[in-house]
């Protein structure tokens, strides 16, 4: 390629003639092409770049840096990287990279810069020196990345790393291939074999060799299947974590030679592994001494509950599942090996009482308190029982779960019968008898009397309630020794009967000799 050039020679204002010149402009053309596709690159490129020169002066910004750090190419040029100093990094920091680069070479490093925003993000720096045909260092050019997701995400790895290696519990992923992709600490000495022998192994055979004579291995196996293929596990049950997310918790007994057989805790959680491929984490726990201690509280619950006849019972609305205590199934006569439902239950109950122990359960789910005393059938006889409950609501105010206690209270309403007829038959025996009889208090103030001293005395009993024995009683000596006798709260409340004489007045002021009789422990005087 060539460039020509003319130019025209004048004598006396004519042009006499025309000069040209021809040169190769071949190699110029391709540096200026090179150039320019190289000014296309930088400014495409994912990267953030800018160039200084040699006292660091900013001279030029590629877009990526405008978008990443806030600041346009007007902001930043004629600027030192000063411009995005967060103030994370010290004096030393920042002249051992400008004695690296002035000596020609390049520095790589993270560096905590500021936007113009003022939010932090952490660069991958390189800072190359560009030097002259003499090897003098004329500017610079720094590109960078933004890894600041990069850097929380290897921060999140190691804490969840520090914190998988110290629990006591054995923690191991497992990949798509069931295979062991990584093992904790506990993991390795609960197996006694070093981190190369574990990892990779499928989990298959290992569980099998490991599971109890009376343990299904395909029961964890099925389990790892189905969150791997994302599907409802068959066994165990869900525990809502509270970020919202879900583990799947079951137990899973295990044979070891080194300790005999022990009972778990398996915790099951799909996760995506650091590769993008979907695996399982397992946390495996060693319950059997809890277990063990669970089963002495329920032995000694049971046997609490059988001592106080007092039962005990849980609902789980999701599926419908009604756990009774021992002591609930032997005081409604039912065998412990009948599964429990809220209709089995009513048709325990006493005829007359369903529909009202019904009204008391539905108003009980829309948040009413639960407590009720009814009767239930069992065999022949009757019972009475008192029932309270405690239910729990999800945020949308749906039952989640209720708790509830049930008491045989066939004992205290049998007394609290009988002490309605024996109240019925005093009440009967008061009204009937032929003399006159009034009931004070220990002060001496009278309560009622009964229809005798009516005919006797001519005093209605609402007229003579509330006043004092001073009303019918003359003698005052003879009525403080009379109260004398009565005055049960300071001595024992045994009956102690006294005869003495005086003289009361009717109401139409006739005085009335009488021979009285008092029992102390209930203040009753008969007349």
């Amino acid at each position: 390629m060539g460039e020509t050039r003319l130019a025209p020679v004048v004598v006396d204002d004519e042009v006499t003639q025309i000069v040209g010149s021809t040169r190769n402009i071949t190699d110029q053309k391709e540096r200026e092409r090179r150039l320019q596709k190289f000014e296309k690159m930088v400014e495409h490129t994912g990267h953030a770049v800018f160039f200084t020169d040699v006292d660091g002066q900013i001279e030029y910004v590629n877009p990526a840096f405008e978008d990443l750090t806030g600041y346009t190419s007007a902001d930043a040029l004629g600027e030192t990287p000063d411009l995005l100093s967060s103030g994370e990094h010290d004096e030393a920091f920042f002249a051992n990279l400008w004695e690296t680069v002035l000596d020609g070479n390049i520095w790589s490093g993270e560096i905590v810069n500021e936007c113009k925003d003022g939010t932090r993000f952490v660069a991958n720096h390189t800072i190359a020196p560009v030097t002259d045909d003499s090897g003098d260092v004329t500017d610079f050019v720094a590109i960078y990345d933004d890894i600041t997701e990069r850097k929380e995400r290897e921060r999140r790895l190691q804490t969840h790393e520090l914190v998988v290696q110290t629990i006591n519990e054995v923690a191991f992923l497992v990949d798509e291939d069931k295979r062991i992709r990584f093992a904790n600490d506990a993991a390795l000495d609960f197996a006694d074999e070093p981190r190369e022998a574990i990892e990779g192994l499928p989990i298959g055979p290992i569980t099998e060799e490991m599971a109890a004579p009376d343990e299904d291995p395909r029961r964890f196996l099925d389990a790892i299947d189905a969150l791997l293929d994302d599907v409802e596990p068959e066994v165990g049950s869900w525990i809502r974590e509270p970020k919202g997310s879900k583990t799947l918790s079951f137990e899973f007994d295990l044979s070891l030679e080194s300790i005999g057989d022990i009972h778990t805790e398996q915790r099951l959680v799909p996760v995506e592994l650091y590769d993008g491929a979907r695996g399982v984490a397992v946390i495996s726990r060693d319950v059997t001494a809890r277990t063990e201690s669970e089963q002495t509280i329920k032995t000694h619950l049971e046997q609490a509950q059988s001592i106080g006849t007092v039962g005990s019972w849980h609902l789980v609305f999701d599926d419908h599942t009604l756990y009774w205590s021992d002591e609930c199934y032997r005081m409604f006569g039912i065998q412990p090996d009948q599964t429990m439902t809220y209709e089995r239950f009513l048709d325990s109950v006493h005829p007359e009482d369903r529909e009202r122990l019904d009204e008391a359960w539905n108003a009980a789910l829309e948040g009413a308190p639960y407590e009720i005393e009814h009767r239930i059938v069992v065999g022949d006889e009757v019972k009475w029982v008192r029932e309270t409950a405690d239910i729990t609501f999800d945020d949308d105010g749906e039952p989640v779960e209720g708790v509830g206690v049930v008491k045989d209270i066939t004992d205290r309403r049998e007394r609290e019968r009988e002490i309605i007829e024996q109240k019925r038959r005093y009440e009967s025996l008061f009204n009937s008898v032929g003399g006159a009889i009034v009931v004070t208090d220990l002060d001496g103030y009278i309560t009622t009397c009964n229809p005798g001293f009516t005919d006797l005395f001519g005093y209605d009993s609402t007229d003579v309630a509330g006043t004092h024995l001073s009303t019918i009683i003359d003698e005052c000596s003879d009525l403080e020794r009379l109260l004398e006798t009565t005055d049960a709260r300071r001595e024992s409340l045994l009956v102690d009967y006294k005869r003495t004489r005086g003289r009361s007045f009717r109401e139409n002021h006739e005085a009335y000799r009488f021979e009285l009789t008092v029992a102390t422990s209930v203040a009753t005087l008969f007349i």
